[in-house]
């Protein structure tokens, strides 16, 4: 959970180095909005469990998330970046939450009640527990959709000569009549 708290560091940087060298600025600029989802609403609750988040920020995220009515229903939706709020050099976690930071919340039928005690005492609270073993398992990393550009971009790169592509063609014809429908246990067998 870390990434959320450097993710903001790296963008304070950007905005006092811009004045210094923009050019440099602007590349780090570009590198910092590629990596948006940390700190979309649904997300940034994870906060609440990095221990590198000052208790002071999470007190301000607490009460911020307690004024933001929940909504009744959470519309199935892509996430919204913030972009905006990006451009401020006094942006914190606080200024990300919003309506869709009760999503967790909603997902994993949590009494939010630990939200009304100090920081201090979440840890000791089985509420904050419970739903900090759960974001704790999360992978927050985008490791397995950079994989599949990355092996989409390797195809695209060895599928420029037209041999090779004819070849891969073949061996992609041969796997899927080998493989129909692509299960674990199908490959097995057949390998």
């Amino acid at each position: 959970m870390y990434q959320i708290v450097s993710l903001l560091f790296v963008h304070h940087l950007f905005l006092l180095f811009q004045d210094i060298d923009a050019a440099i600025a602007r590349k780090v600029r570009a590198s910092i909005l590629q990596h948006p989802w940390y700190l979309s609403q649904q997300l940034v609750v994870l906060a609440f469990f990095d221990r590198e988040v000052a208790e002071e920020e999470k007190a301000n995220m607490a009460a911020a998330l307690r004024a933001i009515p929940k909504p009744a229903v959470f519309l199935p939706k892509k996430p919204r970046f913030p972009t905006g709020t990006l451009q401020t050099v006094g942006s914190t976690l606080t200024s990300f939450v919003g309506p869709d930071s009760w999503l967790a919340f909603a997902l994993l039928g949590i009494d939010d009640g630990w939200l009304d005690l100090p920081p201090a005492e979440w840890p000791h609270d089985q509420r904050y527990a419970e739903m900090g073993a759960i974001m704790g398992d999360l992978a927050v990393v985008n490791d397995t959709a950079e994989r599949c550009v990355k092996d989409i971009q390797d195809f695209a790169n060895a599928a420029r000569d037209g041999d090779h592509r004819g070849n891969i063609v073949l061996v992609s014809g041969s796997h899927r009549v080998k493989l129909p429908s692509f299960l674990k246990n199908e490959m097995e067998e057949q390998l």
